[in-house]
């Protein structure tokens, strides 16, 4: 059966990967409800990134770590099964906690040129 199954993965992988990818791709746009969605999380993970490098401040390690956990988190539910959101609603509160950080944020600096 091990002989068998092994003679049998190759054949099959070749035959079915491409069917297979765009099936991935569907599951994980999916995931994150829309293109665009996922566009966003890039943007948000590119400008956390490059203010990680500049500043090394621990917001931004925060936004870079959950915005790569929420992605593999994803990701590896595209890989298995079809993405509903009673998978992936665990890191819905990523969006929220960057948005009031960031605002936070903001509103600290404008405070800080009021005064």
């Amino acid at each position: 059966l091990n002989k068998l199954c092994s003679k049998m993965i190759v054949p099959l992988i070749k035959q079915n990967f491409k069917v297979w990818t765009f099936l991935f791709t569907k599951n994980l746009i999916n995931s994150f409800d829309s293109s665009k969605q996922i566009l966003f999380f890039f943007i948000l993970l590119c400008y956390s990134v490059i203010n990680l490098i500049k500043s090394n401040k621990t917001l931004y390690k925060f936004i870079v770590l959950a915005t790569l956990f929420m992605f593999a988190n994803n990701t590896l539910i595209a890989l298995v099964v079809h993405s509903i959101n009673r998978y992936v609603f665990y890191f819905d509160w990523v969006i929220f906690v960057t948005f009031i950080i960031l605002l936070n944020k903001i509103f600290k600096y404008q405070n800080l040129r009021e005064s």
